[in-house]
């Protein structure tokens, strides 16, 4: 009997240390970044430090992240919204994107002759919902884009005899391959292959659905689904959008695919995304993976044969290498005019001098990557806030759930609020959230 008590004793010692030793959370950026005492960034809603623009309209498009996640993944925004005196007001519930023309999809794993439905054809791919909020006269627009279900359709033959022999496994190898290569880098080889074109496609359709709304001509409901095409919306749409502000709020993987799909719109030129880029006020990343999966991205070509560098000398090349690729921060940097070259500067001024980027990322995190890195030829027109934010504990300087790590800011009121509010910095580059008008 005393030897169980001593147990008990020393066991419950034990998660009493640990939970007295897990390492505070609090929000910190590197204080040269912002001068101290002043605010370091902007949040999604108005705040009592910036300007007012009464009557006007916040759209925010959301991308969730790898992983075994669900369709109500953005509930954590809108409580939180609510908890800063936002009344939900109306929208939409969750409608197919329909894509501009079928795709079929072949793999080793799946046969597809005659096969008329996913994971072999889709005619449409993921899914987006609008929940409309207001405050006084400012009122906030979100669109939730829900990708996972779809793209597990076509991951399913790969991994399902994975998941089956799981039970034989040791219960933490357990949770670290379910939750984190089955459930997660499988997201993230497929985006990396040709099956990303389906998940870009889709995000465009709810992404040109926001636009047009904005625009003030919402894109029409049919049969459950919206069939929306960037290319056909015109500058006439971009000065219709008057006072109306966009911001982005991605997760893990969502931020890759975010960044890839304005990419390829601002690629082609399309009209409206001059105005976009000049009407978009933030970038949220969290856990964001521009730099893990922008290696998808590498460009290998042949080296030149002949003339003066080709043995690797200080000549010049007798032909370069394709041009680097530029991505959307890139081309909103030519377009805000601070860096390179302005396109179409006959357009309406930036809503702010530069753009900011602001990245949550925890120490903790095995999926969550620095977001300015390899970008610094975007400063000072696109601005890197690095935000360290711990969301898992430390309990005794060694153990921490990566799970409570990934992604998680929004369910925790303090970061929340720094989102949603904005944020000040100290001297010492700590983050206190400001509030919310």
């Amino acid at each position: 009997m005393f030897t169980q008590l001593t147990r008990a004793a020393f066991a419950g010692t034990v998660l009493l240390a640990a939970a007295c030793t897990a390492l505070p959370g609090g929000a910190r950026i590197d204080p040269s970044v912002v001068p101290a005492g002043s605010v370091a960034f902007d949040g999604l809603l108005e705040a009592d430090s910036g300007p007012r623009t009464e009557g006007s309209t916040r759209y925010i498009y959301m991308v969730h992240g790898m992983g075994n996640t669900s369709r109500d993944y953005s509930k954590h925004l809108f409580e939180r919204m609510v908890d800063q005196g936002y009344n939900r007001t109306g929208g939409q519930d969750w409608v197919r994107a329909k894509l501009s023309t079928p795709l079929i999809v072949e793999s080793e794993a799946t046969q597809c002759r005659g096969v008329t439905a996913p994971p072999c054809r889709y005619e449409s791919f993921g899914e987006f919902r609008t929940d409309a909020f207001s405050k006084g006269r400012q009122r906030v627009v979100v669109y939730s884009y829900y990708w996972h279900a779809d793209l597990d359709l076509i991951q399913a033959p790969f991994m399902a005899a994975d998941i089956a022999e799981g039970q034989d496994r040791s219960l933490l190898i357990r949770g670290i391959k379910e939750n984190t290569i089955v459930m997660g880098f499988s997201d993230a080889a497929a985006y990396l292959g040709p099956a990303n074109r389906l998940v870009r496609e889709g995000l465009a359709v709810g992404l040109c659905a926001m636009l047009r709304e904005a625009a003030g001509r919402p894109a029409r409901t049919q049969n459950g689904a919206v069939a929306c095409d960037l290319t056909t919306l015109t500058t006439d749409d971009a000065q219709r959008f008057g006072q109306a502000e966009f911001g982005f709020v991605t997760m893990s993987l969502g931020s890759r695919m975010l960044f890839d799909t304005l990419a390829d719109h601002a690629a082609a030129s399309d009209p409206v995304l001059p105005a976009l880029a000049r009407r978009t006020r933030y970038f949220y990343m969290l856990a964001n993976q521009l730099p893990l999966l922008g290696l998808g991205g590498v460009q290998v070509t042949e080296a030149p044969t002949t003339g003066p560098n080709a043995d690797g000398g200080a000549g010049l090349p007798s032909f370069g290498p394709p041009p680097r690729p530029r991505g959307f921060l890139a081309y909103m940097a030519d377009v805000r005019g601070a860096a390179g070259v302005t396109s179409d500067a006959s357009g309406p001024p930036p809503v702010t001098d530069s753009l900011d980027v602001v990245a949550f990322h925890d120490p903790e995190d095995l999926l969550g990557f620095r977001a300015g890195a390899g970008f610094a030829d975007l400063r000072p027109s696109v601005r890197f806030i690095e935000v360290w934010n711990r969301n898992a504990p430390v309990y005794l300087g060694l153990v921490a759930d990566p799970r409570k790590a990934h992604a998680t800011e929004l369910e925790h009121d303090t970061s929340a609020r720094l989102i949603l509010c904005g944020a000040r910095a100290d001297a010492n580059g700590r983050l206190t959230p400001l509030t919310c008008r």
